[in-house]
Formats: C-alpha cells, sequence, structure tokens
C-alpha cells in the first residue's frame, strides 16, 4: 500500500547505506515478492536504489585501481578550517588563557551522502597521552550519493582513502591551532552515488558544501568528484553532508572511545579541537560554517549538534545564559558547549544517537527526508499526511488517463473506472475522487457539460 512504501523506501535506504542489512539475498526477494503482488511501478525506486550500490562498488574499484592516486600528497586547508582557526584565536585572546589540559577529534571512519555521498576518517596514530586527549575518526565507512544527467541520473559510486587527525597545537604558541598531517593514508574513505530523486533526499536540509569537510576529507572529496565526472560527461555531482556517517575516535583524560556519529557531527567534533578546553557558544560556532554558506540549515545544523549533547551520550557539556537550566529539546544559539574531557562510557565504541527533531508548525522547516513518517492529523488516523498528498497525486492521474481515453463520461461511471484502475494501489473513497475532480476543473483540465452536470468532458 501507499503507506507502507515510505517506510519501506527509508528503512532500506538507511540499511543498504549503513551496511546493516541482514541478508542481500533475503532483501531481493521481498522486492521480488512486493512486485508479484503491486506491480512494477511499486518497486522501481528499490530496484535502482540496489542497482546504485552495485554500480557504486564498480566505481569504488576504478577510483582505488587509479595510477595516480597519490596517498603522500599535502593538501591545503579547508575554508572551514581556516575560519575555525580564527575563532580558536578569538576565543584563546578572549580567554586570555590557555589550559594544558584539552580534547581532541579526529576522523577515521566517515559515511557520507551527498547529492553524492561521502565517506571518511580513520586514524590510528591518535595519542595515548590523557594530557592530549583528541577526537579522531578510526574505522572505514561508506557513504552515499546523487547524480544527475541531461540524459541520465544515477551513477552510483564509492571509494575509500585515508583522513586526518586533528589536535590542537601546543600552547607555546599564542593560539590554539591544528597540526593538519601531510600523507593521505590515515584514514579510509568511500563515497556512494545514488540517484537523484529516487532515494528519500529531502533537497530543503541539503548540505552539499565540501569545504565544511576537515582540509584532507574536502580534498579527498574534490579528487572523487574529479575522477567521476571525468567519466561520466554531463552529469552533476551534489554532495549530502547531512546523512552521511563517520567513525571518530575520542581520546579524553581518562578513556578512549571511537564513536560512530553523523559527518556533521564529526565536523562538529574536529571543531573542538580548535578550541579544546575553553566553552563556546552555538551562535559563535555556527558562525564559521555560515561564513562558507549562507545558505545552510540552522536547523539542521543544530539537530546534529544537539545530539551530542544528549543524556546518553553526553560527549559536550551544554549550559544555559539564561535563567534556569538549558531545554534538553532546544539548543539556543545563546547556550555554551565545552568538550566532556571527563566522559566515560563501558563501550569502547559507541554509537552517537540523532535526535529526530519535528519541524514546528509555520516554521517552513523541512522535515528529516530520513525519518520515520509522522502520523498528522489532517491526514486522518491511520495515514501519514504526505501518503495523502501522494494518492492525490495518483487519483488525479488516473481521472486524466481515463477522461483522456472516454473523452466523456458520467460521474458515476467515471469512480468505477478511477477505482478500478487503482485496485493494486489502495481503495480511493468517493469523497477523494469528487474532490480530484473539482481540483482538475479548477485548473482546466475538465469541465461540467452544460447539459447534464453529472457529465465530465476532457479538455486537455
Amino acid at each position: 500500500s501507499p503507506v507502507f512504501l515510505p517506510f519501506s523506501v527509508q528503512h532500506l535506504a538507511r540499511r543498504l547505506l549503513g551496511g546493516r542489512s541482514a541478508s542481500e539475498e533475503e532483501e531481493k526477494k521481498m522486492i521480488v515478492k512486493l512486485k508479484a503482488e503491486c506491480g512494477q511501478q511499486y518497486t522501481s525506486k528499490l530496484e535502482v536504489m540496489y542497482r546504485d550500490m552495485q554500480a557504486s562498488d564498480d566505481v569504488m574499484r576504478q577510483y582505488h585501481a587509479r595510477e595516480d592516486l597519490q596517498r603522500d600528497t599535502a593538501c591545503p586547508v579547508s575554508l572551514l578550517d581556516a575560519r575555525l582557526l580564527q575563532l580558536g584565536r578569538a576565543i584563546a585572546r578572549r580567554a586570555g588563557t590557555f589550559a594544558s589540559a584539552s580534547g581532541s577529534f579526529s576522523a577515521s571512519a566517515l559515511h557520507q551522502p551527498v547529492d553524492d555521498t561521502v565517506r571518511s576518517p580513520n586514524d590510528p596514530n591518535a595519542s595515548d597521552s590523557p594530557e592530549s586527549p583528541a577526537f579522531t575518526t578510526p574505522l572505514p565507512s561508506s557513504s552515499s550519493a546523487s547524480s544527475s544527467s541531461s540524459s541520465s541520473s544515477s551513477a552510483p559510486s564509492s571509494s575509500s582513502s585515508s583522513a586526518s587527525s586533528f589536535a590542537p597545537c601546543p600552547p607555546s604558541s599564542s593560539v590554539w591551532g591544528c597540526e593538519v598531517p601531510q600523507g593521505r593514508g590515515e584514514f579510509e574513505y568511500s563515497v556512494r552515488v545514488i540517484t537523484q530523486g529516487t532515494w528519500p533526499v529531502d533537497a530543503q536540509t541539503l548540505i552539499s558544501e565540501t569545504q565544511l569537510l576537515p582540509s584532507l576529507l574536502a580534498e579527498e572529496a574534490t579528487r572523487f568528484e574529479a575522477f567521476y565526472l571525468g567519466r561520466h560527461n554531463g552529469r552533476v555531482l551534489r554532495w549530502n553532508l547531512a546523512q552521511g556517517k563517520a567513525s571518530v575516535r575520542g581520546q579524553l583524560l581518562h578513556s578512549r572511545h571511537e564513536f560512530e556519529c553523523t559527518t556533521l557531527q564529526m565536523i562538529f567534533l574536529l571543531a573542538f579541537n580548535f578550541f579544546p578546553s575553553t566553552p563556546v557558544s552555538v551562535s559563535d560556532l555556527l558562525q564559521p560554517f555560515f561564513a562558507v554558506s549562507s545558505s545552510l540549515s540552522r536547523a539542521e545544523l543544530k539537530r546534529h549538534l544537539i545530539s551530542l549533547t544528549t543524556p546518553r551520550c553526553k560527549i559536550l557539556l551544554r549550559a544555559s545564559s539564561g535563567a534556569g537550566a538549558a531545554n534538553a529539546a532546544e539548543l539556543k544559539d545563546s547556550d555554551t558547549l565545552t568538550v566532556n574531557l571527563s566522559y566515560t562510557n563501558k563501550l569502547r565504541r559507541v554509537r552517537v544517537p540523532l535526535v529526530a527533531v519535528p519541524a514546528a508548525a509555520g516554521s517552513g522547516e523541512a522535515a528529516d527526508a530520513w525519518a520515520t513518517p509522522h502520523l498528522e492529523a489532517q491526514a486522518g488516523a491511520d495515514v501519514p499526511s504526505s501518503v495523502e498528498q501522494d494518492r492525490n497525486y495518483l487519483v488525479e492521474a488516473a481521472i486524466v488517463r481515463v477522461m483522456k481515453t472516454r473523452r466523456r463520461m458520467i460521474h458515476n461511471d467515471l469512480l468505477v473506472e478511477v477505482t478500478r484502475h487503482l485496485a493494486q494501489r489502495f481503495r480511493p473513497s468517493p469523497a477523494l475522487i469528487k474532490q480530484r475532480v473539482e481540483k482538475l476543473i479548477e485548473r482546466e483540465f475538465l469541465e461540467r457539460d452544460a447539459a447534464d452536470r453529472r457529465m465530465y468532458n476532457y479538455l486537455a
């Protein structure tokens, strides 16, 4: 049914991009059963998603096989790293002191969707010294991406390489900085190219600026994009950082952990290497991001950031500048954040949950395209509003197809034909069909017959 399909697409996307499918064979069997029961049109997106993953594996092998892939090439500093360094200097001047104990992050494994998806870092060389806590990304991961082309909109691909370790510069200089590795062999990086329009990607929350990545990852993204577009002329790649995955190694005062998190969470953790022991306001922390791109979704950035402060995984400590305690469900610009240097967990590998923040009514913020569809009052007791909207389109399309064939039709006969056309998808109510007929009359696809108001004439 149309209610089941959105759930099926979203959960399959999570399993494929996250590498969490228990059995590829069983997944394919389920698609075959759905196709036999509901038709090819119903399962077309699921089949394209599987083809994307297979094509990504092929592109990944080609990318690694390049003779010119040099893993010891230096890379320029990314725009975000440069902005964060400036912020770190400003915070240091403001504080007037430089603490000797700090926390730092480095990336080792990243799954990053983009309208091409990226996956990144691993840092096996993180410091074991408790005097220099650090967060690094250690393990390999994968990511997905989507592509569009004038003739084709699908071109999956994945790649892997290495990432960098970011740690604060010693306070011998008057500012905090970061040590940028000169080689590319310190992390693993993978990309999945996914078909635009097939995977559940919300364009309004898409964050595609690769300059938000740490320097080595931004350089790796540039290399992959040049490689891919050089072999697929006419296609367009858009990175989807909001839906990427990463593995980050954290060296804290009393413990070491590997945090499985999103790409944006990795970026935030690495950002704290520039001011590891100094509180920073949310407004100051986000300012470098908007300096890179003013079109970023503030709500989406805050959603990934607040996930690092939850009681379940309190990597960052949050304090409210106003009266009373900080609101657990809302991250204010005036709230201050600092690395929780005393963080401990009995597990060495910790999965950081991403909180689901529903869009406020009337806020204009888009809902997370990968979240489970929410039931809304206007859609009825058991149907998500997005499904109701899809049904409206299906009913209108069926009405137009029937009327285009018949040209003239009485209302009751139209009800029977439209219901028959949609029987495999769902059973539309007579009220819904009548409502969509009225909309088509308003848009001049149909008209009522002047002699018989029950008769419809096809116009378009």
